[in-house]
């Protein structure tokens, strides 16, 4: 889907490397997407439609903001077509506060059939403090991914459980990596690969965003050693 809005700017953030990252996403086009959107979006031929809680904060940005409203509806039309839903909660405290985020991002979690958490995201919006807890929470997802930065990740299934250590990096910049993560886990997924490799699969993408501050890995620094961990080169999909 490609779609232009001629009322209003891109919204975009900058890295500062050391300092984190820098916020302009207020009256964005994105901030402004709502059911017409959803409407639009060909879901023929997708094989997954994967969503950010970061999207369900934006129209706290803008007055007359109507992306949750674009949430649901994108979600609800994935339902119908039966394509699996995956959704990152992606909590931003500079978007919104915890107290607020938190219903709103449990909702979302919750009708998705995959779903990405941080374990210190969960705690600071819900209180959860393990895997474990996290998962008790959070019953419904068919495919529970808890991540816990450098000690690994942990899928939860209908099986039980699986947890992958995370590669030793040396880490440059922490940015980008959740979402190499999740890029590298649902490329996995798609391809049939089992569980243990999809969380695999996802370590190996944010080991190499880890240790850059751009915003692609240097395709050349593929196959070689990060931290202790030799990460594999990408491969076509």
């Amino acid at each position: 889907m490609h779609a232009v809005d001629p009322g209003h700017r891109t919204g975009l953030y900058v890295k500062d490397p050391g300092r984190g990252v820098h916020y302009y996403r207020d009256g964005s086009a994105a901030a402004h997407l709502g059911l017409s959107d959803a409407d639009a979006a060909d879901l023929d031929d997708v094989a997954i439609v994967h969503v950010s809680g970061i999207t369900a904060a934006l129209d706290r940005l803008t007055p007359d903001g109507a992306a949750p409203a674009f949430l649901e509806r994108l979600i609800a039309r994935a339902r119908a077509a039966g394509v699996p839903v995956s959704v990152d909660v992606n909590h931003r405290a500079a978007l919104w506060p915890a107290s607020v985020a938190a219903p709103v991002l449990r909702d979302l979690a919750r009708r998705a059939d995959v779903v990405f958490v941080g374990r210190d995201e969960a705690e600071a919006l819900w209180g959860a403090a393990t895997p474990a807890a996290i998962r008790a929470l959070l019953p419904e997802p068919a495919e529970l991914v808890v991540k816990d930065g450098d000690v690994g990740a942990t899928v939860f299934t209908a099986d039980g459980e699986i947890f992958v250590p995370a590669h030793r990096v040396d880490v440059v910049e922490a940015v980008g990596a959740g979402d190499a993560f999740a890029g590298g886990y649902l490329a996995a997924r798609l391809s049939g690969a089992p569980f243990a490799a999809r969380l695999q699969s996802g370590h190996d993408r944010a080991a190499l965003t880890l240790a850059t501050t751009a915003d692609f890995p240097d395709p050349t620094a593929a196959g070689a050693t990060v931290g202790a961990a030799t990460v594999p080169a990408p491969t076509e999909s």
